[in-house]
């Protein structure tokens, strides 16, 4: 599955999406690879959403977010990546983590830069500077905070925070207890796979490096 050059993966349980960001697209993927339509003409998408409904949530750094069919001027933010968690989104920016209504009006914020987010349902965690943060449900104040070098993106999967770290393979943190990770362990990958962010449908994990998503069935990334 080659693409263009990109850092953010995303999926919905149905399709897969992938930013590019020099052509200015994202691209949606059913699980076999095939890209099924590409939405244009965007400004540096970065990381991004694919709600239920297909509907597409793109991060476009100083232009702001576009949500569906609108674009979201969000002034003073540069927006890298999103997660939401019931009815709340959670904008990474430069210098916060911006809240969000389902309008993308904002909430609040956490004054913790990120430049990627993921929400598990029961916690919200961010990456900077080679730090994973955790965040409680409904605090805007970090409860643990995990040192893993070179941390890209994440998902999380049976307890389990997958954190990609480019070309030093995945490290494993484990949350049973969401709202402090511990590193469980860590998954070697092949010296020039890139992973920079994953995602996870069914049992299969969907990896984007630098311009491909590679696929590897959950039993076999274990391994």
């Amino acid at each position: 599955m080659k693409l263009g050059d990109g850092h953010y993966i995303t999926s919905n349980g149905r399709h897969v999406a992938v930013s590019e960001w020099m052509e200015g697209t994202v691209a949606v993927l059913d699980t076999s690879g095939c890209v099924v339509k590409r939405v244009e003409g965007l400004h540096m998408p970065s990381g991004v959403l694919l709600l239920e409904d297909n509907k597409l949530v793109a991060c476009c750094r100083t232009e702001g977010v576009v949500h569906g069919q609108d674009h979201i001027k969000l002034e003073d933010f540069s927006i890298r990546d999103a997660a939401e968690n019931n009815g709340t989104y959670f904008l990474a920016a430069v210098d916060c983590i911006l809240l969000c209504d389902m309008s993308m009006r904002p909430l609040g914020c956490i004054p913790l830069s990120a430049y990627t987010v993921h929400h598990s349902g029961e916690a919200l965690y961010s990456i900077s500077s080679n730090v994973v943060t955790a965040y409680a449900l409904n605090s805007t104040s970090p409860s643990a905070t995990v040192a893993v070098p070179h941390a890209s993106g994440m998902a999380s999967r049976h307890g389990k925070l997958f954190v990609c770290c480019r070309r030093n393979g995945i490290v494993l943190l484990d949350i049973s207890n969401p709202t402090t990770p511990v590193v469980q362990g860590s998954l070697s990958m092949p010296d020039d796979m890139d992973i920079r962010d994953i995602t996870f449908i069914n049992n299969t994990a969907f990896m984007r490096t630098s311009n491909r998503v590679v696929t590897r069935l959950y039993s076999d990334l274990m391994q």
